[in-house]
């Protein structure tokens, strides 16, 4: 499995050894690479976890009345309810896997238009 380092902690760390170190006569830090590579090999790989992505797919299904209602359900998980309830309204995120949405340009302009009160 792959591990993944915060760029930022260890480029802040590396810049923080550079005053220890001596300078050659030319005023560099004479570091080689043998060193730099065993150094980020140490350093702790960062929490991180895998990004899974979806759509949201209209669907029929049947209802606890047995009439047919449209829901949306989740492509990465295939799953369109929660708690028994089917999901009528898209979300950035799946409420059951997590899996983060694709959203075209014009359902963005449809949220904020609702959320605005149009």
């Amino acid at each position: 499995m792959a591990e993944y380092i915060e760029k930022e902690a260890i480029l802040e760390r590396l810049d923080g050894l550079l005053p220890k170190m001596e300078m050659d006569p030319d005023g560099l830090h004479p570091v080689s690479l043998e060193t730099v590579i065993r150094y980020i090999k140490n350093w702790p790989a960062a929490d991180v976890a895998p990004v899974v992505h979806g759509e949201w797919k209209l669907i029929e299904r049947e209802n606890v009345w047995g009439d047919m209602t449209k829901v949306f359900e989740c492509t990465a998980c295939n799953k369109s309810d929660v708690d028994g309830k089917g999901i009528t309204r898209k979300s950035l995120h799946c409420p059951n896997c997590g899996a983060r949405m694709r959203v075209d340009e014009e359902e963005k302009l449809e949220s904020h238009s609702k959320e605005d009160g149009e």
